[in-house]
């Protein structure tokens, strides 16, 4: 479908590795979890806490992906770039947009991620 191949296989690679690791931890997963036509790649839930978490290959606009979980208020939003380049990319278009200092927006490498 239109929608994977466009994201790929190492962004539903890592969606899926992600989402197992929460699960274990005890966390209710949502997958493509809809915000006004709109989606978030993974929504974790735990106790109170709602988190939004979105895989960047950056072949999208990771910023707008973070913008608009910030507009529909998660208590946090995890960016997950898949590359080093990526990662780059995302902090600087952070600070730029001066976001780098807001508590609720982490930057995390996929490889902090146990592969199950």
């Amino acid at each position: 479908d239109e929608k994977t191949r466009q994201g790929g296989l190492i962004h539903e690679f890592w969606k899926h590795t992600i989402g197992e690791y929460y699960t274990k931890k005890g966390f209710l997963v949502t997958y493509e979890h809809s915000l006004n036509g709109k989606s978030v790649d993974l929504v974790i839930q735990k106790d109170s806490k709602k988190v939004a978490i979105e895989i960047e290959t950056c072949k999208s606009n990771p910023l707008d992906n973070i913008e608009k979980c910030l507009v529909h208020g998660f208590d946090y939003i995890i960016s997950v770039p898949t590359s080093k380049d990526c990662e780059v990319k995302i902090r600087n278009a952070l600070k730029a947009k001066g976001l780098d200092k807001n508590p609720k927006i982490k930057v995390i490498h996929v490889f902090h991620f146990p592969i199950q």
